[in-house]
């Protein structure tokens, strides 16, 4: 009937719009700030790019938060600062490694790979604690074996330094 409410345990599902509302809302920031970077068909990824003034405004570095959010406009996944790539099952090997090396930090302790995760359909896969990139590899590509090769994913990746 028109006009009537869903149950309780009814997901309502919200159009980008809807989705990137809740997603401003959560970086507190406005809608024209946020865009979509990526998504797959159960999850959306937008990013702001926002500027933080220090030392009296003299020194200004440049942040992008990340909110995933599901097509209910849940929040599935945040991060202050994180790295984004789209791309789908057949390059997750090339293109994991290409950005885990990239953000990959070098210090006293050792080496220190970024949290990553790897978005697919309406799941996140946490690749984020793992010892090195081949243990990382091995196990997005094992999680990723029943899909088509050109399933579409976005890999959201934070430096261990921000």
């Amino acid at each position: 009937m028109p006009g009537e409410r869903p149950a309780a345990d009814e997901a309502v599902v919200l159009d980008r719009d809807g989705c990137q509302t809740i997603a401003a809302r959560s970086m507190q920031t406005g809608t024209e700030n946020v865009r979509l970077a990526g998504e797959t068909s159960g999850l959306y990824v937008f990013v702001a790019t926002m500027e933080k003034r220090s030392l009296f405004g003299l020194i200004k570095s440049q942040r992008q938060p990340v909110r995933v959010t599901d097509r209910t406009g849940v929040v599935r996944l945040q991060r202050a600062h994180a790295e984004l790539l789209s791309t789908s099952v057949q390059h997750i090997a090339r293109d994991l490694e290409r950005l885990l090396t990239r953000l990959t930090d070098f210090g006293d302790a050792g080496r220190a790979l970024p949290d990553a995760h790897v978005l697919v359909g309406a799941r996140l896969i946490n690749l984020s604690g793992l010892a090195d990139s081949e243990q990382a590899i091995k196990l997005a590509e094992a999680e990723l074996e029943a899909l088509p090769p050109d399933e579409p994913l976005v890999i959201v990746a934070t430096p261990k330094s921000v």
